[in-house]
């Protein structure tokens, strides 16, 4: 199954322009291996741009909490 527990989400904002997501699991639901780098699929991704033509350059992340 490709199914984990998730700790938490990174946001990280790449010099390619766009700021990718990803869900970061437990470390006990990553299978054990001799590698200490695992790679993940971004769970999204976000790209300023104008048309489809990047224009903008992402620099920064800030999360806000919305309140109900």
């Amino acid at each position: 199954s490709d199914t984990f527990l998730r700790l938490g989400l990174l946001a990280v904002a790449c010099s390619n322009g766009s700021a990718y997501i990803f869900s970061v699991p437990y470390p006990s639901s990553v299978k054990a291996s001799d590698k200490n780098i695992y790679k993940f699929t971004p769970v999204a991704e976000l790209r300023l741009s104008r048309g489809k033509q990047t224009v903008f350059q992402a620099t920064s992340i800030s999360w806000s909490l919305q309140k109900d």
